[in-house]
């Protein structure tokens, strides 16, 4: 059957149509091989755009689509739904991204219209050589494994479990918390470490491992709860912090009770030295500060003849409640002093505090305590969890969201999630909140008894050109390649494939391709493009 090619531009209001001549492009994109419709529209991805969409597809008997727009990454699933409606295979339809990659970026407007109409044609040539592809669906595990058993885990557990859904809360602790033990649906696994993660989400393979022994659970959804520690005296590195009288802000306050019952009578010093270890970090860590304030308050009914000062680089006190304790603490009488703290030593019964001021000089102060408030760090063995589990990693080393405004408990593997402080440093109640919104989201896109769709464009191993090298088997991050031992040839389980296209770059003969994506329909595409 000869191939009929809808070709449609949007404008995407003024975005595209500002900076690409729509006028001039749609006629130099009419009779290109097999296309039989060239057309622009306002909107494309509004209602009214797509209704029209789908009625153009049914009218004019499209067998292919172009659509030349925004990103795919935007607006791709969009348009596919619309191919549907229209009675088209999604997998017939494509997209040229005229605006992020052509209309934004390219400041002369004839240069930018014929870079627009290369990049269509392009589109044209690629979307010609693609054939339907069959959707199937398969039935999703609705039950969640949680990896860290602190406030995050048990809160997220706490929303999850239920008769309907199995909670796996795993935690190198071999003690858990009573909250989680005594929870209905939770299935503990004290002294285990996640040694390895298979499949996707609706099916992972979880395998535990703990002392002699190992067991393999399987679930819907991951939720990485690691948490944060602090910074250590050693990792802070300061001259002099080994002293008798320096001691690191506790989480829990009465930590701190033996060293005010060992002050001196009258009126002792204690000195709170703010950002310690900021330096070596490279971050200020945004809790630090509202957590010494609320030290200091305590310190103040605790020991009420103390006489407190604070050193400090910054004052970070983010939220409704952050000025309101910032000048607590002022009224209190506490003294405030900038400075960059580069030295301590205990001399007789005191600590010499050296600091650097903001013009550089050095200054000293004494104190008979010293509290160092550290910098949050990710927790001990999280880069190995994210080097398993297949997440990205931010600079810092915590888990990076997939967008730390709009998706904020999502991470780059469909699935996985993150809560509390393993995305970052984190008081109580932003880490709640947290772990509330990821036990919401996999509530509703996990429901039991919900069918999840397979990928479509999974990646299909030429059997004549494989060599049995098994690279594909050491680069896939979901387990879907196997090794047939009769042919000596490798091939993909597509129900687990995600068709990410890393085997693809792995194989050194060309015998695998994505379906969608294959080398020839890719060629075509680029041949055009630089025609």
């Amino acid at each position: 059957m000869n191939a009929r090619v809808g070709v449609y531009v949007c404008e995407c209001g003024n975005n595209i149509s500002d900076q690409v001549d729509i006028a001039a492009l749609v006629p130099m994109l009419e009779g290109a091989p097999g296309v039989v419709k060239v057309m622009s529209h306002r909107l494309l991805c509004s209602k009214e755009g797509q209704e029209f969409l789908a009625e153009e597809v049914r009218k004019e008997g499209l067998t292919h689509l172009v659509v030349a727009a925004c990103s795919p990454r935007q607006h791709l699933p969009t348009f596919m739904e619309v191919c549907k409606r229209g009675g088209l295979n999604p997998y017939l339809m494509q997209m040229a991204n005229i605006r992020e990659q052509c209309a934004w970026v390219t400041s002369d407007r004839h240069e930018a219209t014929e870079k627009a109409a290369r990049m269509i044609r392009a589109a044209i040539a690629r979307v010609v050589r693609q054939a339907p592809l069959p959707e199937r669906e398969v039935e999703a595990n609705p039950d969640v494994i949680i990896i860290g058993g602190g406030l995050s885990g048990t809160v997220t557990a706490s929303m999850l479990a239920g008769p309907e859904r199995r909670v796996h809360v795993v935690d190198r602790n071999p003690t858990l918390a009573v909250a989680l033990t005594s929870l209905e649906g939770v299935e503990t696994h004290g002294g285990c470490e996640v040694e390895a993660v298979r499949g996707f989400f609706g099916n992972f393979e979880v395998e535990l491992a703990s002392k002699g022994s190992r067991q393999e659970v399987r679930v819907g959804a991951m939720v990485v709860c690691t948490g944060s520690r602090a910074t250590t005296l050693q990792e802070m590195g300061y001259p002099g912090s080994e002293a008798p009288h320096v001691v690191v802000l506790p989480q829990d306050l009465e930590g701190l009770r033996p060293y005010l019952d060992a002050l001196p009578s009258g009126q002792p010093k204690v000195m709170f030295v703010h950002c310690a270890g900021r330096e070596r970090v490279g971050y200020c860590s945004g809790v630090c500060c509202l957590r010494s304030f609320k030290a200091m308050r305590w310190m103040v009914e605790t020991a009420p003849n103390a006489q407190l000062s604070c050193l400090h680089q910054d004052i970070c006190v983010p939220g409704r409640d952050g000025e309101r304790e910032y000048q607590g603490i002022l009224g209190i009488g506490a003294r405030m002093t900038w400075g960059r703290l580069t030295a301590l030593a205990q001399q007789g019964p005191q600590v010499t505090v050296s600091f650097r001021r903001e013009d550089g000089s050095i200054g000293q102060d004494a104190a008979d305590l010293v509290i160092l408030v550290p910098a949050t760090v990710p927790n001990h063995g999280a880069r190995a969890l994210i080097d398993i589990i297949g997440v990205e990693a931010g600079p810092a080393g915590f888990v990076e969201e997939a967008h730390p405004m709009l998706e904020p408990v999502s991470t780059s593997v469909k699935g996985i999630y993150v809560a509390g402080s393993a995305s970052g440093p984190r008081d109580g109640r932003a880490t709640s909140l947290l772990s509330l919104a990821a036990a919401a989201q996999i509530a509703a896109e996990l429901r039991p008894g919900k069918t999840l769709r397979l990928e479509a464009q999974t990646s299909q191993v030429c059997e004549a050109l494989c060599t049995g090298c098994r690279n594909c088997m050491t680069v896939c991050t979901y387990g879907a390649i196997e090794y047939d031992l009769v042919a000596q040839t490798c091939r993909v389980n597509e129900t687990i494939c995600r068709g990410c296209g890393n085997c693809v770059a792995a194989c050194p003969s060309e015998a695998i391709s994505v379906k969608g994506a294959t080398y020839q329909q890719i060629l075509q595409e680029i041949k055009e493009a630089v025609r």
